[in-house]
This record gives structure tokens, sequence and C-alpha cells, in this order.
């Protein structure tokens, strides 16, 4: 049971972490289009 939450929270931070990655990415090329000094 405990491995299972362990996975399923692995899963979740790793989902979390590639859309974050995903957003600053647009997020870095919209703001460099705009104020280049602005990238995350």
């Amino acid at each position: 049971m405990a491995a299972l939450f362990f996975f399923a929270k692995k899963l979740y931070l790793s989902i979390l972490i590639e859309d974050r990655l995903k957003y600053s990415k647009i997020a870095g090329v919209s703001s460099y289009l705009t104020e280049p000094e602005v990238i995350p």
C-alpha cells in the first residue's frame, strides 16, 4: 500500500514538473518576445 502511494506521488510530481517546464518554456518564449530580460 505504501509502495503504491509512493509510486502515485512520484508519478504526480513528474507530471507536475513536466507541466511546469512546458509552461515555463511557453512563458519564457512569449516573455522573450516581449521583454528579453524576463526568462523563467
